[in-house]
């Protein structure tokens, strides 16, 4: 389960750096706000997934064999 937090851990930071270095700057300097719009909905959703996977990873899972 730590190595999906790991992986969920990047994808969702990529998507901030995005958000915050792409499409941003879109916006406030060019006048572009579609970048925000879109990539802030997907940062929004990869957030969610990996508070998701945050608690997965938190919580011990006890297996029976």
């Amino acid at each position: 389960m730590i190595n999906i937090y790991r992986k969920t851990a990047l994808i969702e930071g990529f998507s901030y750096l995005i958000l915050l270095f792409i499409a941003m700057p879109l916006k406030y300097f060019f006048n572009i706000p579609e970048g925000v719009k879109y990539f802030g909905w997907i940062h929004g959703v990869l957030f969610l997934i990996f508070m998701v996977a945050l608690v997965a990873a938190a919580i011990p899972i006890q297996m029976e064999f």
